[in-house]
């Protein structure tokens, strides 16, 4: 009897892992046989999503086919993160509910009057979508129940994801350049063709009768990619930094438009605008200078010593520290 008892553990040790292997087995199963796709809809479908988190408001509004911020001057919505955004939406599904009972919906922070985010999605003025985000069990995890449902899950959201701040969706790169083929500044011009760059001199800038400037391309590329790659910070909170006593700097970019940027320091601040857009934004400092530092003299390979008419030039010049102008 004693020689038998370690075989008989062994295969009582044996029944019960094969036990629970079916059960996980089985477990998995139904799971997977439960999960479900959350939402059923066609992104270009979507003209307006509205997130709230009971104070704040982040409203997105499609309007000529451009996704926009209608409490934020209208201003360009970040269309990829908004995609991003979609895109997750159509992909979340469900596992087993973590609760299935009104009185649960205050607990896992997704009821009416309390929740993380409240998310409303329309298609024109027809509501086809709404839903409440609620608290995370884990990273970038969060509950989640349908605004006509009592069903809680948990899903691949969370409501860090979901920013109410209307800035927070803002298009930084609204004010970047496109296609450049003109550079003006106070002392020069840059004019592309045939995909290279080449001063585009005139007497006003500098008197080139028996000499040609050779063109930094370095120098030139920062320039060109500083205004292609321009990111703003944010929104100025105030206009009060533009006056008409304010000097700023200014450039003139043509692309696939005609640009006036007018920059701006001010107590170490930094602020930038462009004569098609009503609002005055803030920038980096690296940013600034790379598009203000920028003179005939630093654009030219030849230096003031070997070229005096780069010495004429920028004496003569306008300077690019200005008084502001009256816009158009």
């Amino acid at each position: 009897m004693r020689k038998s008892k370690p075989w008989l553990a062994s295969i009582l040790a044996l029944q019960i892992l094969f036990s629970a292997g079916l059960y996980w087995r089985h477990a998995h199963t139904a799971q997977g046989e439960s999960t479900q796709i959350l939402f059923n809809f066609e992104q270009k479908k979507i003209s307006r999503v509205v997130i709230s988190d009971g104070n704040s408001t982040a409203t997105l509004n499609k309007l000529d086919q451009k996704w926009v911020l209608s409490d934020l001057q209208q201003l360009p919505v970040n269309k990829n993160k908004l995609t991003d955004f979609l895109d997750k939406l159509t992909q979340l599904k469900t596992g087993w509910p973590v609760a299935t009972t009104k009185d649960s919906h205050l607990r896992f922070e997704v009821a009416n009057d309390k929740f993380r985010r409240h998310v409303q999605l329309y298609r024109d003025n027809d509501l086809i979508g709404e839903f409440f985000v609620g608290s995370s069990p884990s990273f970038r995890k969060g509950h989640f129940r349908h605004a006509n449902d009592n069903t809680i899950y948990t899903v691949a959201l969370s409501s860090y994801e979901l920013p109410v701040d209307n800035r927070q969706w803002l298009d930084t790169a609204l004010l970047s350049a496109k296609d450049v083929t003109v550079i003006k500044g106070a002392d020069f011009s840059l004019r592309k063709s045939t995909n290279k760059w080449h001063f585009d001199l005139t007497e006003e800038n500098v008197n080139t009768s028996n000499r040609t400037l050779e063109i930094d391309e370095e120098k030139v590329s920062k320039l060109v990619s500083a205004l292609t790659s321009l990111r703003i910070l944010g929104l100025a909170k105030t206009n009060a930094p533009f006056t008409n006593e304010s000097p700023f700097k200014i450039l003139d970019v043509t692309g696939t438009s005609n640009w006036r940027y007018e920059l701006l320091e001010q107590d170490e601040k930094y602020y930038v605008r462009r004569n098609d857009i009503d609002t005055l934004f803030t920038l980096r400092k690296s940013d600034y200078e790379l598009l203000t530092n920028m003179e005939l003299v630093h654009l030219s390979k030849q230096n003031k010593a070997e070229n005096p008419e780069l010495s004429t030039a920028k004496s003569s010049a306008n300077p690019i520290q200005v008084k502001a102008i009256a816009r158009n």
